[in-house]
């Protein structure tokens, strides 16, 4: 799990495709206890009709949301996945899970939360409910979630905390 600092947080993490490979396919899986939202090197993938919005049934499980981001990858060199994720329950917890699998490998690569490249900054998606969202534009950074995107001094690592036997939030 990476932890949060607030109540909605954006997290990014870059990672590079090994070169002279072809992408069979892309997903990214993410659990947070909220509301979330997926981009890829700048670009949002398409709405998977499940919803978006996987609300917790109890306080000691979180339902997770599978993005195909296949057609969104530069298939040789850098990309970033960005991830803004809200909490509920006081639960400042997210999990991602990239995985991008290869034509002709019967081994896919994965990035996930674990990966200590992750970085993390005040979201500028400020209140987050099932009723109404409120953004502030003056937090929001041109090119976060995009390969070449640089962080500044607002961005710091990301805090990884493991969960618990009896709450995976907690």
């Amino acid at each position: 799990w990476i932890g949060m600092t607030a109540d909605q947080t954006q997290l990014r993490i870059p990672f590079t495709l090994p070169a002279g490979k072809t992408v069979s396919y892309a997903r990214v899986y993410v659990a947070a206890a909220g509301c979330s939202h997926v981009e890829v090197n700048g670009k949002v993938p398409e709405p998977n009709l499940r919803g978006i919005c996987p609300w917790p049934v109890t306080t000691a499980s979180v339902r997770y949301v599978t993005h195909d981001i296949t057609s969104l990858l530069t298939t040789s060199g850098k990309n970033a996945l960005g991830l803004i994720a809200g909490s509920v329950m006081s639960k400042h917890r997210a999990a991602a899970l990239l995985m991008v699998k290869f034509d002709g490998e019967d081994a896919p690569m994965f990035v996930s939360s674990a990966d200590k490249a992750w970085k993390q900054s005040a979201s500028y998606v400020v209140s987050n409910s099932a009723w109404a969202t409120e953004l502030d534009w003056t937090k929001w950074e041109k090119g976060w979630s995009e390969a070449d995107f640089s962080p500044g001094a607002g961005w710091t690592a990301a805090t990884h905390a493991a969960p618990d036997a009896q709450s995976p939030l907690s």
